[in-house]
C-alpha cells in the first residue's frame, strides 16, 4: 500500500493499532472502508521501539518505550491526519497494582513470572487446590490451570508474602494504564475478558471473575481486581486529553485485547477451520471458536495440557503456549559460536542424524506439562557434536513441542482437520522451523498473505474496526451487529490468502512418529515424572 493511503485516510476508518510483545513495541496505522473492509497497513506509519522483557521491568518503564513508538507513528503520520480508532494489545498474562493516586506500586506480572518466590507459591497453591480435591472443578471453571506461575494467583501470593500489596488499590493491565494516562477516564478499573481470562481467574460461563479462584488470592488482592467490561459502548465513554497527540484528539479508545487473539484474527484464523501457529519470542497454537462449539463447564474441559480462554462474550480460543519459542534461537547464538551457514546446514541435517534429544525449557514449561522446575535438557551430546547440530536439535524439540500442542487441540475442538496456518516473526524468518513443523505434524504448513508481516498489530486494528462497527450500529438503531458475519467475510477473504509455505516429506514424518517423537517423550518422562 501506498501512502496515498493516508492521504485518504480522512474518508477511511484509521486506526492505530498499539502491539506490545515481550521483546518489541509496535505502533503503525491501518485504513479501512466499505469496498475494502480488511485494514491496510499505511506503511509509514509503521514504528518499533526494542526492548527485552525482564523479571524486574516495570511497568513505567515500558510505557516509555510505548509512548515513544506512539510518538514516532504520530510524527510519521503527519500533524494532518486524524486517527478514529486507538487499540492495544499485550502480552498475556500482564497486570501491574496501582495505589490510590493511580501511580504502579508493584512489580508487573507477567506470563514469564519464575522467580524462586513465585515457584513456592505456585507449589502451595497447587497443594491447596489438590488437598481440597479442587483441581479439576477450577480448571473447568477458568479454563486455566491456575495454580501455574504464568498466572496470576501465585504471582500475587508471592508479592502478598513480601508486604508488597500494602499499597494496592487496584490491578489494572498495561494497557488500561495507558489509557487512564491517555484519556480523562483517569480512574478507569476494567479490563477487557480476554484480557481477564489469561489472568486464569474469570469464570469462562459467566464472564466474571471466579469466586473459587478469587477466594485463592490474598483479601487485599482479591478486593483490588479490576471491572471486566464486555460493553462494546465502552469506547464511547473514553475521551482523549487535550494535551494528547493532535491525530488522536477525536479517537475512540479500546480497551486492551490479549496478543494471542490479536494473532489468530490478524493471521484471518477465525473459526474451526483453521488453527494459528504463531513463533515470536514465545509459541503458541490456537484456535478460535463460538462458545456453542465447546464444552464450558465439563468437568473434562478444556483437555490436559491445554487451556481456553474467552475472546469476548461470543467467542473463545482453545490452545496451549510454550514460554520458549524463538527465544530458543537467540540462546543458541548467544551460548554457541555458530558458523556463518548454520541455519543452512542444520537444515540440510536429516532426523535423528546427530543423536541429541532436547528439552526446550529455558523457563520451565507452561503446555503440555505446567511443570515450572521442567529445566532445559541437551542430551547426547559427545566429542563430534557440531553447533549446527545442535542449532537444529533445539529447533527440532520446539517444533515437536509444537507437534503435540496441534494434535490435542485438534483432537478436541473439530473432529476435522482444522489448517495450519503460520505467523510471527520467528518462524516466518526460520525455513529450517517451517520445515520441521511441517515435517513432525504430516501437515502442509501454510502461509497468508495476510499474516506475513505484523498480523498481531493488523489484529488489533481488525478487531477495533468490529468493535466500533457494532458500536455504530447500536446508537444508529439500537442493535449490535452480528460479529459472526465479520468474521465469515474475514474466513471468507482468507481462502485466497494462504499458500503452502512447508509439505511434509513421508519417510521424515514417519522418523519422527516412530523413533524421534517416542525419544523426547521417553527422556521428559525420566527427567519430570510428576
Amino acid at each position: 500500500m501506498t501512502s496515498n493511503a493516508a492521504d485518504s485516510a480522512s474518508s477511511c476508518s484509521a486506526v492505530l493499532a498499539v502491539d506490545i510483545g515481550s521483546s518489541s513495541v509496535r505502533a503503525a496505522v491501518y485504513v479501512a472502508n466499505d469496498e475494502n473492509f480488511l485494514p491496510e497497513l499505511v506503511p509509514e506509519s509503521a514504528q518499533q521501539r526494542a526492548f527485552q522483557l525482564r523479571e524486574d521491568t516495570g511497568a513505567n518503564e515500558l510505557v516509555q518505550e510505548i509512548e515513544a513508538a506512539v510518538a514516532a507513528c504520530c510524527q510519521a503520520l503527519g500533524p494532518n491526519k486524524s486517527i478514529d480508532d486507538v487499540a492495544l494489545s499485550c502480552f498475556a498474562m500482564n497486570l501491574v497494582g496501582l495505589n490510590k493516586v493511580g501511580d504502579p506500586c508493584t512489580p508487573l506480572l507477567t506470563y514469564a513470572g519464575s522467580s524462586p518466590s513465585i515457584i513456592k507459591a505456585s507449589e502451595m497453591l497447587h497443594n491447596e487446590l489438590a488437598d481440597a480435591g479442587r483441581l479439576q472443578s477450577i480448571r473447568s471453571r477458568t479454563g486455566t490451570t491456575m495454580s501455574h506461575t504464568s498466572y496470576a494467583a501465585c504471582q500475587m501470593r508471592a508479592l502478598d508474602e513480601e508486604n508488597a500489596l500494602d499499597n494496592v488499590d487496584v490491578f489494572v493491565s498495561l494497557p488500561t494504564l495507558l489509557l487512564r494516562r491517555w484519556t480523562t477516564a483517569s480512574q478507569l478499573a476494567a479490563v477487557s475478558p480476554s484480557e481477564a481470562s489469561w489472568t486464569g481467574l474469570i469464570n469462562l460461563a459467566s464472564l466474571d471473575w471466579d469466586e473459587a479462584a478469587r477466594a485463592m488470592l490474598p483479601p487485599r488482592a482479591a478486593a483490588a481486581l479490576p471491572e471486566i467490561k464486555t460493553d462494546i459502548a465502552m469506547v464511547a465513554d473514553l475521551k482523549a486529553k487535550a494535551d494528547l497527540w493532535p491525530q488522536m484528539r477525536n479517537a475512540r479508545f479500546h480497551l486492551g485485547i490479549a496478543d494471542g487473539l490479536a494473532a489468530n484474527v490478524g493471521s484471518m484464523c477465525v473459526d474451526a477451520r483453521s488453527m494459528a501457529v504463531t513463533v515470536g519470542t514465545s509459541a503458541a497454537a490456537r484456535i478460535l471458536l463460538n462458545r456453542s462449539q465447546v464444552p464450558l463447564g465439563a468437568s473434562d474441559f478444556p483437555p490436559r495440557g491445554l487451556w481456553c480462554y474467552c475472546a469476548d462474550g461470543e467467542r473463545v480460543l482453545l490452545g496451549g503456549a510454550l514460554t520458549d519459542g524463538g527465544s530458543l534461537y537467540r540462546w543458541v547464538e548467544d551460548m554457541i559460536r555458530l558458523p556463518a551457514d548454520a541455519d543452512a546446514r542444520a537444515e540440510a541435517c536429516a532426523p535423528g542424524s546427530h543423536g541429541l534429544i532436547v528439552l526446550p525449557f529455558l523457563r520451565g514449561e507452561r503446555s503440555m506439562g505446567w511443570n515450572d522446575k521442567a529445566a532445559m535438557t541437551i542430551s547426547g551430546i559427545s566429542q563430534s557434536t557440531q553447533p549446527h547440530e545442535i542449532l537444529h536439535a533445539v529447533m527440532e524439540s520446539l517444533a515437536i513441542r509444537i507437534g503435540e500442542l496441534i494434535a490435542a487441540i485438534a483432537e478436541a475442538a473439530s473432529p476435522g482437520r482444522p489448517r495450519l496456518v503460520a505467523s510471527g516473526t520467528a518462524l516466518a524468518k526460520s525455513p529450517l522451523l517451517q520445515r520441521l513443523i511441517a515435517d513432525v505434524t504430516g501437515k502442509d504448513l501454510l502461509s497468508s498473505r495476510w499474516a506475513r508481516e505484523e498480523a498481531t498489530s493488523r489484529g488489533v486494528a481488525m478487531l477495533a474496526l468490529e468493535t466500533s462497527s457494532s458500536q455504530s450500529s447500536v446508537e444508529g438503531n439500537g442493535e449490535a451487529n452480528d460479529s459472526q458475519g465479520f468474521l465469515a467475510k474475514v474466513a471468507a477473504k482468507a481462502e485466497a490468502g494462504l499458500a503452502i509455505a512447508r509439505s511434509p516429506a513421508a519417510s521424515r514424518h514417519a522418523l519422527y512418529t516412530d523413533e524421534i517423537v517416542p525419544r523426547h517423550r521417553t527422556l521428559y518422562a525420566s527427567l519430570f515424572p510428576n
